[in-house]
C-alpha cells in the first residue's frame, strides 16, 4: 500500500510464505486493517512494515512475523493506532512491535510478544507514543520485554510486562511507566532497569 488513502481491509487472511505480509509505504494514509490475520513467513520478514504512513489503524487482528518483526512502524510514521490485536515477532533481530522514529501513536488492549527478543521496542526518535492495557512478554532468555531506547515522552500504562528484564529504559527522557505489573524473570534481570 503506497500513495493510497482511505482503504480498508476487513476479515482478510494475508500471508506471504517467502516474505513480508503487508507493507505500507509513504503516503499510505487513513488505511485500516480490521479483524484480519496477517503473517510474514519468510526469513527475517515481518507481518507488517510501515514506513512514512499516517493515520493507519490495525484493529482486532492477528499479526505474526514468523522469523522477524511482528509489526515495525518507522520512517516518521505518525498517528498509528493498534487496538485489540495480537502482535508477535519471532527473532533475536526483530521485535514483537517496533516503534522506530514514530510519533503520536497509540496501542491499546493488545498482546505483544517475542520469545527470542524484545517484545515492545520504542526505538530512536520515537516520541509521544502510548501503550495502554496490554500484555507484553518475552522468554526468560529473550531480553527486555519493553525497551525504551534513545526516545522521549513515551508512556506505558496499566499493562502486564514479563521478561528476563521487564522494562529497560536507556538513554531516554520523559519515559512514563505507570500502574503496571513488571515481572523480571531472568537471574540477572530486573523488573525495571534504568
Amino acid at each position: 500500500v503506497q500513495g493510497s488513502s482511505s482503504a480498508t481491509g476487513e476479515a482478510d487472511r494475508i500471508a506471504s510464505p517467502d516474505g513480508r505480509g503487508m507493507e505500507f509505504g509513504s503516503q499510505a494514509d487513513y488505511v485500516s486493517v480490521l479483524r484480519s490475520t496477517v503473517t510474514g513467513d519468510g526469513a527475517f520478514f515481518d507481518a507488517i512494515n510501515m514506513t512514512g504512513a499516517a493515520y493507519v489503524s490495525l484493529d482486532r487482528s492477528y499479526l505474526r512475523g514468523a522469523n522477524g518483526f511482528g509489526v515495525i512502524v518507522q520512517g516518521a510514521s505518525h498517528h498509528v493506532y493498534i487496538a485489540s490485536s495480537t502482535v508477535l515477532g519471532n527473532s533475536t533481530g526483530g521485535d514483537g512491535l517496533n516503534l522506530f522514529n514514530v510519533t503520536d501513536s497509540t496501542v491499546t488492549d493488545c498482546v505483544i510478544g517475542n520469545p527470542l527478543g524484545v517484545g515492545l521496542h520504542f526505538q530512536q526518535g520515537a516520541k509521544r507514543n502510548a501503550v495502554y492495557r496490554s500484555t507484553i512478554t518475552t522468554s526468560p532468555g529473550g531480553g527486555a520485554a519493553v525497551f525504551f531506547d534513545w526516545v522521549s515522552s513515551n508512556t506505558l500504562s496499566h499493562s502486564y510486562v514479563l521478561g528476563s528484564t521487564a522494562v529497560h529504559v536507556s538513554q531516554s527522557t520523559g519515559a512514563v511507566v505507570e500502574s503496571s505489573v513488571l515481572v523480571g524473570t531472568g537471574s540477572a534481570g530486573s523488573g525495571l532497569w534504568m
